[in-house]
């Protein structure tokens, strides 16, 4: 099979995916072209036979196709001819994205909200930001992360499994292709020019500006993990080496733009405006390389990677390359350089020179041949401070046989002087260091031995023994003690140490990654890391532990908090056995048949991980139960509201369905306004949508009609007691009145008519002795107390 390929089509080409044993290819008029494995055309076909348009539409893993047209999104079944469309999508789609694995669909809005769809259309998870619109969606591979980049410059990633955000990072601009390097890193470049890594725990950007992919298109990881590779609108093809975030190469591909780009296993496929397709296969080139690395035929790699600049994406033959280069042919090749003998170091260096850079260092060296002719004659003449210069000018001496052997006396020469400063023969150790006094890489070193004996003493005293807290102590005051042997010595130590804990979580070896983790926390700069470390390691334990004695519930708790816990293969065991259920579930999801959801995942229950998923399942379930229901007049609102409420409490995807249906208020006295906990209580009824029985309606008519019967009882009742306290108002004011002018002549005519008896009385109480005047001021206080008679 040739390695490059170019394919012509008549119209763009949108996406490319593998099914079985064939590529299929999907342009832009919604046609599917067929081929096999090595690029051998076989079929093309129109899927679908309307001129709709589409301003959005990919291939899906399953089979079908996604499509977006207007305000609308469905997936259309190749095999069937059948379209389904999604309920609940809302109005101003800016981005839709399919999981890696096919089983979800992220949509993404103008007001900053995101829904995520099982890939049957049912909703899944909603969740609303105040960063603006989304402008780009991207799932994780293992396809339970989210990246949704907003508008304001932000970046938020998502956890499917646990409806959770786990960070919002700030960028320099608005970033409009993401992809994830791992679940914990982030690789992107922005509108901007700048490429950035992410990583989500810390939330650390590392941004570079490269002008070259302003006018980005797309945007792919190699599959080793080591590249990212991005297309231009020129036709530019970006390679960033993602360790460093630096440019490994720039090339002018095509003259048109780079829409796409692809890997399908070990090919990599670029998509152009210009309807072509670019197709390089580097998998069986890659072990040939390989091969002829480990027979040293440098010639034959020399010659395969100049026809095939692609491969410099596997890091593997660079790396091997690089270290057959730097610790073995250049250090020869300078060794005879030095020697004068140039057709001998062209020789052996010819097979590495394909390359640029290696090219132009080794030309250096030839072309200024007085400099390795300098670099001899000082280390003949043992002028160190000339030697130094060059090796630090040149760093390519530093791996010469010379620079190795004047190192070597270096070390002799600081072990020397070293052991006379203990002797407290400070004259000889400065005669000792002589020969290197003026070196400026030694400089430091000598001055603190000669003018802080003290503290050099210290310091070596406590690395002896191997107090490397106290070390770093007295290395944190005297920095110049870092430029130290003994300080290098552990600087390399550490890094070994480093390496092999991340090789052990690699390999997933919790004993060597507590072994090296403890060993690590012994040095002082690294005690943070490595006990962070070693917390991951005794949650994975803690774990295992709990799996081990059959505590499931406990096990998985740890599994909640710790996503490392989660890649467990201990983990995966049950939680296969989960999906697997819940993949039972997705049809009665549809239909809204809970009682069947929960007959499946009843054994779940016991362990709240699994009932927050399960959870989500039942709440669509419901969600679509209501949906689908053709008698909602039948419905009784307040009870399952307050069913849902009782288990769920507050949850937004509902809020917004019960708005919709004009049944919120009912839903939000139910609630309590209690926010969702998201766990299935044990007392979940058989269904939760409580239906009336035609019995129950009857008697609720007639229970209405009464009620109306009694409403207008009351308001008869009402009107009555209104009469009767207006009849005593007005009565009560009429007999006033009447008494009021009866008195008014009684005072006027007291002393005659049928007053007389009031005079005989006080003629004879006035007789006996008593106050005729107190007892007609009683009297008459009498009248005005009961008709209110004034005197």
């Amino acid at each position: 099979m040739s390695n490059n390929i170019q394919l012509e089509f008549n119209n763009k080409i949108i996406d490319v995916k593998k099914f079985k044993d064939h590529l299929f290819f999907l342009d832009e008029k919604v046609h599917l072209h067929k081929y096999s494995l090595d690029f051998e055309k076989e079929q093309d076909y129109k899927v679908i036979k309307d001129k709709g348009n589409y301003t959005y539409q990919q291939l899906l893993k399953n089979g079908s196709l996604l499509f977006q047209q207007n305000e609308k999104l469905y997936t259309f079944t190749v095999k069937t001819k059948s379209f389904k469309e999604f309920f609940w999508i809302k109005e101003n789609i800016t981005s839709v994205a399919p999981s890696s694995d096919g089983k979800f669909i992220a949509v993404g809005y103008e007001d900053g909200s995101v829904s995520i769809f099982l890939v049957d259309g049912t909703l899944y998870q909603t969740i609303s930001f105040h960063f603006g619109k989304i402008i780009a969606l991207c799932f994780s591979e293992t396809s339970n992360r989210l990246i949704i980049n907003c508008e304001r410059n932000k970046t938020v990633v998502h956890d499917i499994n646990t409806n959770k955000t786990i960070g919002t990072i700030l960028t320099k601009a608005p970033t409009f292709h993401s992809k994830f390097i791992d679940d914990n890193t982030i690789f992107c470049f922005d509108e901007s020019g700048y490429t950035s890594i992410i990583d989500i725990k810390s939330q650390e950007v590392k941004s570079y500006r490269n002008n070259n992919i302003k006018g980005g298109t797309s945007i792919a990881i190699t599959p080793d993990k080591e590249y990212g590779i991005i297309g231009s609108y020129d036709g530019t093809l970006t390679v960033i080496f993602l360790e460093i975030n630096k440019i490994l190469f720039s090339k002018k591909t095509q003259t048109s733009s780079i829409i796409n780009i692809q890997w399908i296993e070990d090919t990599l496929l670029f998509m152009y405006e210009d309807n072509k397709v670019e197709v390089f296969t580097l998998g069986t080139l890659h072990q040939l390389v390989k091969n002829h690395i480990k027979n040293k035929n440098f010639s034959t790699v020399s010659k395969l990677l100049k026809e095939n600049i692609f491969l410099t994406l596997f890091s593997d033959i660079e790396k091997e390359l690089d270290d057959i280069w730097n610790e073995t042919v250049f250090p020869e090749a300078l060794d005879l350089i030095i020697d004068d003998k140039i057709d001998q170091a062209k020789k052996i260096t010819l097979p590495f020179l394909h390359d640029e850079y290696k090219n132009k260092v080794f030309n250096i060296y030839i072309d200024k041949q007085d400099i390795p002719t300098k670099f001899d004659l000082s280390y003949e003449t043992k002028d160190y401070v000339t030697f130094y210069q060059l090796a630090e000018q040149y760093p390519h001496f530093k791996r010469t046989k010379r620079f190795q052997l004047v190192e070597n006396q270096w070390k002799i020469t600081y072990e020397k002087a070293f052991k006379q400063i203990k002797d407290s023969l400070k004259d000889k150790a400065i005669e000792t260091f002589k020969p290197f006094y003026e070196v400026e890489e030694k400089k430091h070193i000598i001055s603190t031995l000669i003018n802080i004996p003290k503290m050099f003493i210290d310091s070596q005293k406590e690395y002896q023994l191997k107090n490397f807290d106290e070390y770093y102590s007295i290395v944190g005051r005297a920095p110049v003690l870092k430029e130290t042997p003994e300080f290098l010595t552990l600087e390399k130590i550490t890094e070994s140490l480093k390496e092999k804990m991340l090789q052990a979580e690699k390999e997933d070896n919790l004993k060597e990654r507590i072994l090296y983790g403890k060993k690590l926390g012994e040095f002082k700069p690294y005690k943070k890391l490595a006990q962070k470390h070693l917390n991951e390691v005794k949650e994975k334990v803690k774990f295992l532990d709990y799996m081990k004695k059959n505590e499931i519930s406990l096990a998985y708790n740890i599994a909640d908090e710790s996503n490392d816990v989660t890649l467990l293969k201990e983990f995966q065991i049950d939680y296969k056995k989960y999906l697997d259920k819940e993949a039972l579930c997705y049809k009665h999801i549809e239909t809204g048949n809970t009682k069947e959801i929960l007959k499946i995942l009843r054994e779940f229950f016991h362990i709240p991980f699994f009932k927050k998923k399960a959870s989500s399942i039942i709440k669509l379930s419901y969600v679509n139960s209501l949906k689908h229901n053709t008698e909602t007049k039948n419905l009784d609102w307040k009870a399952t509201a307050e069913n849902y409420g009782r288990l769920f409490g507050l949850d937004h995807n509902i809020e917004i369905m019960m708005r919709a249906l004009g049944q919120e208020k009912e839903y939000y006295k139910a609630s309590g306004g209690r926010s969702g906990t998201g766990y299935i209580r044990a007392d979940f009824p058989q269904t939760i949508i409580q239906y009336k029985t035609q019995e129950q309606i009857q008697k609720e008519e007639e229970k209405k009609e009464a009620q109306e019967k009694g409403k207008y009882a009351y308001v008869r009742h009402i009107i009555i007691g209104l009469a009767i306290i207006l009849s005593v108002i007005m009565g009560t004011l009429f007999l006033q009145d009447f008494f009021s002018n009866e008195i008014d002549n009684y005072n006027n005519n007291r002393k005659s008519g049928p007053f007389q008896f009031f005079n005989h009385a006080h003629e004879k109480f006035k007789q006996k002795g008593g106050d005729p005047e107190e007892t007609q001021n009683k009297q008459e206080g009498f009248l005005n107390d009961t008709f209110g008679t004034r005197k």
